[in-house]
């Protein structure tokens, strides 16, 4: 006679489940084929899975349409690949929440440097953060039970802030002084991190695109 499963916990939220399904930790949705081969996965519960995978899409697209992301070369053609066919779906209508705030409510605003000259123009859209850092903590928390094979506790706190473009390369300089781990997946996505002796705190870096 097969014994039943053993209850297993969610390292997404801590719940105890009988079944646990694969989440890629890095959304596959923000690379182009093919998928770099180190994209690392973790087994969560069904409810977190999906919730993940709901937002994913709107993280991407909020990446790939910020002008610091101009430069890449995954980015421009997840921009007219991807986010196009989810403008132009016939089936569905536009499913990208970004592309709908860019559509009804965007504002158009002048781009100025510090000393007042104008260089450029652009659309600005109010964002639905809680969103965003909903994904930045599953990663977070999917990378913390890869990295140290036990679940953050729930009783800790993801806090996630986001580095202005010309702040990037100093802060990540200061992890990689503190002896940091760093590690790329393809020219999409660097993490890196460092943690006390007893993982109670760690941080995080993540540079996209």
């Amino acid at each position: 006679m097969s014994l039943p499963p053993k209850p297993k916990m969610c390292p997404y939220c801590g719940t105890i489940v009988k079944e646990l399904t694969r989440d890629h930790i890095v959304s596959r949705s923000l690379f182009v084929q093919p998928y770099p081969d180190n994209l690392p996965t973790v087994r969560v519960c069904y409810p977190c899975n999906q919730e993940k995978g709901l937002n994913e899409d709107y993280l991407r697209d909020f990446l790939i349409l910020n002008r610091e992301a101009g430069g890449s070369t995954t980015a421009r053609t997840l921009v007219e690949t991807t986010l196009t066919r989810a403008i132009q779906s016939e089936e569905h209508g536009n499913t990208s929440k970004i592309a709908q705030a860019v559509a009804f409510q965007s504002q158009h605003v002048l781009l100025a440097n510090p000393s007042g000259l104008i260089w450029g123009e652009a659309y600005k859209v109010p964002i639905e953060k809680e969103r965003i850092i909903a994904v930045l903590t599953a990663m977070v928390k999917g990378f913390y039970f890869k990295t140290y094979r036990k679940i953050l506790p729930p009783t800790h706190k993801a806090i996630a802030a986001r580095f202005e473009p010309q702040e990037v390369p100093a802060a990540w300089d200061v992890f990689f002084r503190k002896g940091a781990q760093r590690k790329n997946l393809g020219q999409v996505f660097s993490y890196q991190y460092i943690s006390d002796h007893a993982q109670q705190h760690t941080l995080w870096q993540f540079l996209f695109y």
